[in-house]
């Protein structure tokens, strides 16, 4: 698969053709804008990539007939865009003329429908219509099972479809037999570290965890994980979701001991990509953690326990990022509440250790300043803006390096200057936010 670096290369190459063709010249202008089509759509910019599909579409429709394979694929990738954008009644349209076009030109086993039909029954499911999703994709297994081998890794792909679908539909046995034809098939044809089987194991994991097989959703679980463990660096974000499922299983059976060791790994690794993890905006898949991880933990019954602190720190951050992702006049802001409450927490057990962590607590008293803030509440939100003042100052120890003694000095300077002679909440907010990036 080419980056996207790559793909922009490409379209630097292209453009200037497509610009400077003649275009009497209908075949390589066709072709041209069918290569922007798929770059676009290889960049995420669907609608960009239709654009182009459809400048191919509509010169060929010019000088083909209507039943020409070339169209066949023009109207198949148009399709997989519109799947992509989640326009599925267009996606069908399109697919539906490629596979006419298809049954035309083609005997009715032909390999080619194989794949075509496990996408329409993709697209049926996808669509809510069930039983014409297992339909299409009985048509893909059948002509698989003419031209394939019995251990082919695409037949385990098929299986997997029916797991899937079958799973939507709620019938356990069902989806526990498609998965095992699936893993049967993965597990003879595939390399033992192969990615694939990591989604075979937690497919299973699943499906017995649900049908209350404890032991052998670990057991699946478990094998899952000692692949990815293998093939991924220990810090991994994907190994969140291993740890997630194993220690859920764990939980269940009232390991709690277990349990909390797993949480504590995926906390570790939620901290250690907080970037990613706001990329990709997963806050509710965070937020899920750490009060899984809290339940547990406050089981163990050690109330000035600095890891509890983090996690009601942490549960803190993930409700503020949520917050402020919602409008103004959404009445979730409520959250802002719990998100306070839970900062206060954390400061409560945080004051009473031995070994205080003050640049830790200098920055949730200034994530709980800013709560207050846009609760409206600037008593407090100074309060507390105050305090990450004061927990600052030993926790970085403005004489400690000269090149902090110089910066941090200024910032002592200004901040006095301002306590001393202004106490608007606003000035002291602006300057808390000039003092938090030395915390972080």
């Amino acid at each position: 698969m080419l980056t996207i670096d790559q793909y922009n290369q490409t379209e630097e190459i292209i453009k200037p053709q497509i610009n400077a063709n003649d275009e009497t010249n209908w075949r390589k202008h066709a072709h041209l804008n069918h290569q922007l089509g798929y770059v676009y759509s290889e960049k995420d910019d669907y609608q960009t990539a239709i654009s182009h599909y459809e400048k191919t579409l509509k010169t060929e429709l010019n000088f083909l007939s209507s039943d020409d394979p070339t169209l066949a694929l023009t109207y198949n990738n148009i399709a997989g865009v519109y799947a992509s954008l989640g326009n599925f009644t267009s996606a069908f349209s399109f697919y539906q003329k490629s596979l006419e076009i298809r049954q035309k030109i083609l005997p009715p086993s032909h390999p080619d429908f194989r794949i075509i039909y496990n996408t329409i029954g993709r697209l049926h499911q996808d669509m809510g219509d069930y039983s014409t999703a297992i339909e299409t994709y009985q048509r893909a297994l059948d002509i698989q099972e003419k031209y394939l081998p019995s251990k082919h890794p695409d037949s385990a792909t098929s299986y997997s479809n029916f797991g899937s679908i079958y799973s939507v539909m709620g019938d356990k046995s069902k989806v526990l037999e498609y998965y095992q034809k699936a893993f049967e098939i993965q597990e003879c044809s595939l390399p033992t570290k192969h990615p694939d089987l990591v989604t075979a194991y937690n497919d299973l994991g699943t499906i017995y965890s649900s049908m209350e097989n404890k032991q052998k959703a670990l057991s699946s679980y478990e094998k899952s994980f000692e692949i990815n463990l293998a093939c991924l660096p220990a810090n991994h974000p994907s190994l969140v979701t291993t740890y997630n499922n194993i220690d859920s299983v764990h939980q269940s059976m009232h390991d709690y001991k277990t349990a909390l060791s797993l949480y504590e790994k995926t906390y570790e690794i939620c901290k250690n990509n907080s970037q990613l993890i706001q990329l990709i905006e997963d806050y509710t898949s965070a937020l899920s953690s750490y009060e899984k991880a809290l339940v547990v933990r406050e089981k163990s019954l050690i109330p000035d326990d600095s890891v509890l602190a983090s996690i009601y720190s942490s549960i803190g951050s993930a409700l503020a990022i949520q917050a402020q992702k919602l409008p103004s006049n959404d009445p979730s802001l409520a959250t802002l509440y719990i998100t306070v409450e839970f900062y206060e927490k954390s400061l409560q057990i945080q004051e009473i250790l031995p070994s205080p962590n003050y640049s830790s607590m200098s920055a949730i008293y200034y994530n709980t300043a800013m709560a207050y803030e846009g609760l409206g509440n600037n008593e407090a939100a100074l309060k507390h803006a105050e305090s990450s003042i004061e927990t600052a100052r030993p926790a970085f120890d403005f004489d400690h390096s000269e090149k902090k003694s110089v910066k941090n000095k200024s910032n002592e300077s200004s901040l006095d200057k301002n306590l001393n002679e202004n106490n608007d909440n606003k000035t002291l907010l602006s300057l808390m936010r000039q003092l938090i990036p030395l915390i972080k």
